[in-house]
């Protein structure tokens, strides 16, 4: 064999050598973890997903602070039920949510709600239209509560007589379903309201009594439980209530949109609650739940259970939402509210100069929107009562 022939083969050889020795290296490297290049791609697409994750849930492992208000009124009792047993504090482990239970007056409650110091409220459809659309505060309807059958009267004094309404003075609380009521009252008797009637504002619910006995007050606005009250005590006579409107006035429970994005689990809770209550009521607890809610607004049993007919309760999670589909009821009642709002002078100076600008919609009803529907500044929202139904037992 030639030097020449050698050589060549020496260096074929030195190169296989040299091949396998940079091979065996690099399966090294990857056994060992992959060498500084790729381990800077895997610890930057890791940072890159826990950043991301982070971002979508930053507060997993923290309990959620979320303020919840209702007022002192028949229909809302069941939610100081809940107060009395704890109830609230179930939802602290099972959702890392800590919901603390608010009551006010409920003007109070409303304000606060607008001034992003609630996270949820129980209300009247009345208010959540005229207060919270009119205040540019995006919030779900997630529950109809149930609907007024009586609990909203207009009264005056028994021994009045007069049908001139012309120049009278009502006492109501201003903007609320009170107000609305004595609207649609004095429109059937063909009275232009915001023309000859003045109204007088409520401001607390306990000076109801006090200022009916003011003989220059033509009539009043009260709910349950002042309506028998004023009728037993002070001889009121009721002229008016919300069963000749039927279906127009409703309780609610709204929630800020903001909160239910980033806390979904806030509804399952508040509807757990409300339906909880409402299970025991048609159960062989119902007479000792009764008694419970009688004693929280410290009336008989027996009157309790004449002023809790004047309500008409979603008990049941089905009827929750076949009440939140009746999509007809509700426009009907935006209808009339429409016409309310423009009477008074409500209307959202920022909806009007956008909807002549061309932008938006100044009807009230075109800032409604109902189940199934894009969301508008006040959103009928049947998904988490829909979600909830089909675990609840």
């Amino acid at each position: 064999m030639s030097f020449y022939q050698t050589a060549i083969k020496a260096r074929v050889f030195l190169a296989f050598v040299l091949l396998l020795s940079l091979t065996s290296c690099d399966y090294i490297s990857s056994l060992m973890g992959g060498s500084k290049d790729t381990k800077s791609a895997q610890g930057g697409t890791a940072a890159k997903s826990t950043a991301t994750a982070s971002k979508n849930d930053p507060n997993k492992n923290e309990i959620a602070q979320l303020k919840f208000g209702a007022g002192y009124h028949i229909a809302w009792m069941p939610w100081f039920l809940a107060q009395q047993e704890n109830s609230y504090q179930n939802y602290v482990n099972k959702y890392h949510l800590n919901i603390e239970f608010i009551t006010d007056e409920h003007a109070k409650l409303v304000q606060r709600f607008v001034d992003k110091e609630l996270d949820a409220i129980a209300t009247t459809n009345i208010e959540a239209v005229i207060q919270f659309v009119g205040n540019n505060v995006e919030s779900d309807v997630i529950l109809v509560v149930g609907r007024s059958e009586g609990n909203e009267a207009l009264l005056v004094h028994n021994n009045n007589n007069d049908s001139n309404f012309g120049g009278k003075t009502f006492a109501v609380r201003q903007f609320s379903a009170e107000h609305y009521l004595l609207d649609r009252f004095l429109i059937k008797n063909q009275v232009i309201p915001n023309q000859y009637v003045k109204i007088q504002n409520i401001t607390t619910t306990a000076d109801i009594p006090k200022m009916f006995a003011d003989n220059q007050l033509f009539g009043i606005g009260a709910s349950n439980p002042n309506i028998p009250k004023l009728v037993k005590d002070q001889g009121a006579q009721i002229i008016f209530d919300s069963r000749e409107t039927p279906d127009e006035i409703s309780y609610v429970l709204v929630v800020r949109r903001e909160t239910l994005k980033q806390h979904p689990n806030f509804a399952k809770a508040l509807l757990d609650i409300w339906f909880s209550v409402m299970k025991r009521l048609q159960g062989t607890r119902r007479g000792t739940t009764l008694d419970a809610l009688a004693d929280l607004i410290k009336l008989p049993r027996k009157e309790f259970d004449n002023q809790i007919t004047s309500v008409s309760l979603n008990d049941t999670p089905t009827k929750a939402l076949s009440a939140m589909r009746n999509i007809n009821t509700i426009k009907k009642t935006m209808r009339h509210l429409n016409y309310f709002i423009k009477r008074h002078g409500l209307e959202n100076t920022t909806l009007v100069s956008e909807a002549k600008s061309g932008k938006k919609e100044s009807l009230y009803s075109e800032w409604v929107s109902y189940p199934g529907r894009e969301e508008k500044m006040l959103h009928y929202n049947a998904k988490p009562l829909q979600q909830f139904s089909y675990t609840f037992e």
